[in-house]
């Protein structure tokens, strides 16, 4: 007589609940909730039958019944799978994982996790809002994360245990409530910061293709090519965004909304370009470049890093006396000051952040490129008197161009001319002495700190 087989899986009661018993990859019987309640039976189907095909996938994988499918095995399949995909946040997913997620629940079987789980892991990131250490808007990510990921489990959770109500999960709120509104740079502290001769020439160029880029991502800065720019285009220029660097990923993928936009080349960016390819691009790489070659280069030749950038974008602020911001808050005042000078905030849109997909009326509306042009052109920043490649006026750019690349290695300093308005309101040629490797010709290295001296 042949021995009984087991049953694959079953649904019961227990009180209130139903629970399953099913056989597990060893060929043993074991039990769990299905987090249902008598009533749902049919919910409870499901979640045996995701369990039992589960099993069997564990077992014509071959997994040893001491590596079990937990949340932290889980959450590197969902990374990886995103990274596959090219997701642009998967770098962010992975370190909310990493931080706040796997040490609390790691070790729970991804079949087992309930609501409470999820509540346990809050309830620490919940304590941290309210000691000031994180952000409520970083709570509300990571929780994000955890709804993302167990959503994909599907087969073994057909229940999200992410299911908490929107009053128990932080508001969106800045730390500091005033920081926002003190976050945009004003039309005089973009002047300063793209024209001061204190501020190496490349950076100079970077922050404003940062800037009037219509406030491009960093890493849509950083991957930018001179293949993209057409500045044949009329009215304006044309620079296209299609990719973006990732810092942490260290490749060039998609941009983040993945929907490629045109952006109209302002014509003090223009100007700014038609500089720097013609004479900047060259002092800095020791070749004329090609179309494929990066606008702004590290000095090394590859993608610039968002993280370096940072520290050296808080060096030049504060070097030249303006407060400490983010480089995205370049972006934030782009938008700012083109609506404060009059443009529109629809049409803006379209050209910062692409047609929104979720909006159909914007999926079926093109504009123009003449209305795109026409609402860039409105943003009012006067260099007057100052040029971003060599921090002085353009028409004494012949008469003082031995005078600013005379360096002096002895004091360390270069001597650069710049001009000033006057009481008359004339520019006047006044000669300023800075470290010598903020000079265009000695840019090479990508440092600023501690320099060697010329030869």
């Amino acid at each position: 007589m042949s021995a009984r087989r087991k049953r694959a899986g079953t649904v019961y009661s227990r009180g209130n609940m139903l629970w399953i018993k099913y056989v597990d990859a060893e060929g043993k019987y074991a039990w769990k909730s299905t987090g249902c309640k008598v009533g749902q039976e049919k919910a409870a189907d499901i979640f045996l039958a995701t369990v039992i095909e589960e099993v069997a996938a564990q077992r014509s994988a071959g997994v040893l019944p001491e590596r079990p499918l937990t949340v932290a095995r889980w959450a590197e399949r969902w990374i990886a799978r995103r990274n596959q995909l090219g997701k642009v946040s998967a770098d962010d997913d992975e370190a909310r994982l990493r931080n706040h997620i796997t040490p609390v629940i790691g070790d729970v079987l991804l079949a087992d996790v309930v609501q409470d789980h999820v509540q346990a892991v809050m309830d620490i990131v919940m304590e941290k809002v309210r000691n000031k250490t994180m952000a409520p808007r970083t709570a509300c990510h990571i929780y994000a994360t955890m709804k993302a990921m167990f959503k994909k489990a599907r087969k073994v959770l057909p229940i999200n245990p992410c299911s908490l109500d929107a009053d128990e999960l932080p508001q969106k709120i800045d730390a500091d409530p005033a920081w926002r509104k003190t976050a945009v740079f004003t039309p005089a502290e973009i002047e300063a910061l793209l024209s001061d001769p204190r501020t190496p020439v490349d950076r100079r160029v970077f922050w404003a293709v940062l800037f009037f880029s219509a406030g491009e991502r960093f890493g849509e800065t950083a991957a930018s090519t001179w293949g993209d720019y057409d500045p044949t285009m009329e009215p304006l220029g044309r620079l296209l965004v299609t990719k973006s660097y990732s810092t942490d990923r260290k490749d060039v993928g998609e941009v983040k909304t993945k929907d490629p936009r045109e952006v109209p080349v302002h014509p003090v960016l223009a100007q700014v370009l038609a500089g720097w390819k013609a004479h900047g691009w060259s002092n800095l790489m020791g070749r004329e470049p090609k179309d494929d070659d990066l606008i702004v280069p590290s000095r090394r030749g590859a993608c610039r890093s968002a993280n370096h950038m940072l520290k050296k974008f808080h060096q030049d602020l504060n070097r030249i006396g303006l407060r400490t911001r983010r480089q995205h808050d370049l972006r934030r005042t782009f938008i700012s000051l083109c609506r404060s000078d009059g443009g529109q905030g629809d049409i803006l849109r379209f050209i910062t952040h692409g047609a929104g997909k979720s909006n159909v009326f914007d999926m079926y509306t093109e504009l123009t490129w003449e209305a795109l042009c026409r609402e860039v052109s409105k943003l009012k920043i006067n260099l007057t008197g100052h040029d971003v490649l060599f921090g002085r006026a353009p028409e004494l750019k012949k008469e003082t161009t031995a005078l600013a690349l005379r360096s002096d290695p002895g004091a360390r300093t270069v001597t650069v001319a710049v001009t000033v308005d006057n009481a008359e309101g004339q520019g006047a040629l006044q000669l300023s002495k800075t470290p010598w490797d903020f000079s265009q010709g000695a840019l090479r290295g990508g440092r600023d700190l501690n320099p060697r001296p010329p030869a």
